[in-house]
């Protein structure tokens, strides 16, 4: 005899976010999470990519400072099949440090709008940007800006782009 249809719904459901990671995240192997978006060889990637490790997808686990992938993991099957990256505009770009020290980490979001410099939304004329970041791209700690650190680094003008398509395995 079978099993209901509702417990098979039930079931398939439960088996769904077990599989997906923490909200749908996608994982490494390892577990870690994935950090989106991440740079590459000057490349921003938005999804798991194989650049330069033939057919096996990863992803940054951890950034730089400047959006860089600092560590990285073999993406999990929660992930998605395919990669592909997004346009990159060359334009000036901000670095800056907290008065503490700390650096800040350019792009994050924070109430859903991402930031690419120190930003003063509600905190007044105190300017702030993140110091770590979710798995997300929101900011997770913050620290006030410090103005006179601040410089613009890969400066340029138009845009990039480059489209990396990987077939399912």
């Amino acid at each position: 005899m079978g099993y209901p249809l509702h417990h098979i719904f039930l079931l398939s459901a439960l088996l769904f976010l077990n599989l997906s990671g923490p909200n749908g995240q996608c994982t490494t192997t390892n577990g870690d999470n994935c950090i989106f978006p991440f740079n590459y060889n000057g490349v921003r990637y938005v999804k798991c990519t194989n650049v330069d490790y033939g057919n096996t997808l990863w992803c940054a686990t951890s950034l730089f400072s400047n959006g860089d992938a600092q560590g990285y993991g073999t993406c999990a099957n929660n992930c998605e099949d395919s990669a592909i990256k997004t346009t990159v505009k060359s334009s000036s770009k901000k670095a800056c440090n907290t008065v503490n020290g700390a650096s800040c980490i350019f792009p994050f979001k924070y109430l859903g709008k991402t930031y690419e410099e120190c930003t003063n939304v509600d905190y007044g004329s105190t300017m702030w940007c993140a110091t770590s970041l979710y798995s997300n791209g929101e900011y997770n700690g913050y620290g006030i800006c410090d103005l006179n650190s601040c410089k613009d680094v890969g400066t340029g003008t138009g845009v990039t782009t480059a489209y990396i398509v990987i077939s399912p395995l």
